[in-house]
């Protein structure tokens, strides 16, 4: 197996393993998660929940901690489009304009070579806010 096939999997195993821990502590703040992983041509959604009436887009950015790299990063105006534009079609899909949808990160950094947690931060409502009517 190449290099490159084998960091591609371990970059895979890290980003599944990020959404299960940002889908289990969106169920313990009383989310209900709805969609994992849906595709679209503009892009992907991580995780789409319900949070009261509202629809919750989540991004989930998921890294192994290192002591040279900033423990957080912020998304890209490139990513920011693609998720609103993401969500967007996916509430023209479910056709009930009176829903509202938000963007929610859910960043977590595990320990490096190995799955334990040590830290999980959400973010709420990160701008990108979708009221009915705009989509």
């Amino acid at each position: 197996m190449s290099d490159f096939a084998a960091k591609r999997r371990g970059k895979l195993r890290l980003g599944k393993r990020g959404e299960q821990l940002a889908r289990r502590l969106l169920e313990l703040k009383g989310f209900t998660p709805l969609v994992g992983n849906w595709r679209h041509p503009a892009g992907e959604i991580d995780l789409i929940c319900l949070d009261g009436r509202e629809l919750v887009f989540v991004e989930v950015k998921t890294r192994r901690y290192r002591s040279d790299l900033a423990r957080y990063s912020n998304l890209s105006n490139r990513q920011q489009r693609r998720i609103r534009q993401s969500g967007r079609q996916y509430l023209r899909q479910l056709n009930l304009p009176e829903l509202t949808g938000r963007f929610d990160v859910v960043e977590i950094v595990l320990a490096a070579g190995s799955n334990r947690l040590l830290d999980i931060r959400h973010r709420v409502n990160c701008q990108l806010r979708l009221y009915p009517g705009t989509y």
